[in-house]
């Protein structure tokens, strides 16, 4: 949902990705550290924990059993499965796009938007050049994993993310297999310098992976041990007196260096205010800051119970099962409902004073998440799950035969 509200503001609002007083006139309490979490944070590094943390949990947990078989298994199984899962309804949402963009649907005056325009597919003279050029966008950005750079992805500039997240779980699943066979103590030695290596290498989205994964050895190595939740959040625990106070005293530091890091302003101008001039120094690519802040914050919310009850709600878990159709659907319905809805309550409202400006975004952002929601729940339940039923069918025939 966080990804929903970044770019549905960001075409309305000049240096969305600037910091507090990286300029003098950008004063706004709104680009405070902490506050702009909310619309710049760090979603994608967070998210690409999150998925090297459940692709590991199952091989990982069999490997700590004893059945090296059966992790193996249990990860030929779900690496054979991830190209079609991932691809398959991203590459129909596509296809949508381009029949929309030939119907017109994306001929909006892009030019007028006074913040970051977004990338968006042009008309073709004929539906057949329109389908060459999907076409082309499918072999050369959608499904070429292997191009480690990032194309413009204009019928789905969100979408880059996907063969993102299929090499990363490549280099996570040959990991896997080189290191289920390896006893735990040396598994939680390596892990950590994997991490580093990548870090130190550029690879960032590895990284993040690959500390999931470390997550997960964690986690299973805390359960076998009988080792509890240990927080500064209320969780239950086993550890009492100085050692206890230390664990607190750890997670609030990864809260707080967490919230730091991920208030990294994205624009690569000065960042002096609130210490962030000496992040420069290191790199100025904000994509290692909220990669480290997803480290730091992850680790956090992992301990804490109190944190992980948010998550726990019926509201969080409705809309942690329809992400990935909500992911997909959020930037095509932006550009065919949501900007225009803009353009019509500042008739309403007006767009020459700041209240009048603001309202016209914020009640268009309103009405355009409902729709958003019951969107992503059909292509869930007509789109999404039947190919996942159809996938998994098809690699239980393959693996029968």
């Amino acid at each position: 949902m966080l990804v929903f509200v970044r770019h549905s503001i960001l075409p309305w609002y000049r240096a969305v990705d600037y910091g507090y007083h990286q300029t003098p006139d950008l004063t706004s309490f709104l680009r405070l550290p902490v506050i702009r979490v909310l619309y710049s944070g760090p979603n994608v590094p967070i998210f690409l924990v999150v998925s090297g943390y459940v692709i590991s949990l199952k091989p990982l947990s069999c490997a700590h059993k004893g059945d090296q078989h059966l992790a193996l298994e249990s990860l030929a199984s779900s690496t054979l499965r991830r190209g079609f899962r991932v691809f398959g309804p991203p590459l129909f949402m596509t296809f949508v796009v381009m029949l929309l963009t030939q119907l017109g649907m994306f001929d909006f005056p892009y030019a007028t938007m006074p913040g970051h325009v977004p990338t968006h597919p042009q008309r073709a003279s004929s539906l057949m050049a329109q389908f060459y050029a999907w076409g082309a966008f499918i072999h050369q950005d959608l499904l070429n994993p292997w191009k480690w750079s990032t194309g413009r992805f204009v019928y789905g500039p969100h979408l880059w993310t996907v063969p993102l997240q299929f090499r990363c779980s490549m280099v996570l699943s040959i990991s896997l297999v080189s290191l289920t066979p390896v006893r735990p103590p040396l598994r939680m030695l390596l892990l950590p310098m994997m991490v580093i290596a990548c870090f130190l290498g550029g690879r960032w989205d590895v990284a993040l992976y690959l500390y999931g994964m470390l997550l997960a050895e964690i986690d299973i190595s805390w359960r076998k041990s009988g080792i509890e939740d240990v927080s500064m959040c209320g969780s239950r625990s086993r550890m009492r007196g100085q050692h206890g106070n230390v664990q607190a005293m750890t997670m609030g530091a990864c809260l707080i260096l967490g919230l730091y890091f991920a208030s990294f302003p994205r624009h690569s101008g000065p960042k002096a205010s609130f210490g962030y001039g000496w992040t420069d120094w290191i790199s100025k690519d904000y994509h290692y800051w909220h990669a480290l802040s997803a480290v730091f914050l992850t680790l956090f919310l992992g301990q804490c119970q109190m944190a992980q009850s948010m998550f726990l709600t019926d509201l969080a878990q409705y809309l942690g099962r329809r992400s990935f159709s909500i992911y997909i659907l959020h930037e095509p319905l932006l550009h065919v409902f949501g900007f225009r809805a803009v353009d019509i309550l500042w008739r309403l409202t007006g767009k020459h004073t700041s209240l009048g400006y603001n309202c016209g975004v914020a009640c268009a952002m309103i009405l355009t998440l409902p729709i958003l929601l019951w969107a992503a729940d059909v292509f869930q339940r007509i789109i999404d799950e039947p190919w996942g039923r159809l996938v998994n069918a098809a690699e239980r025939r393959s693996r029968a035969a």
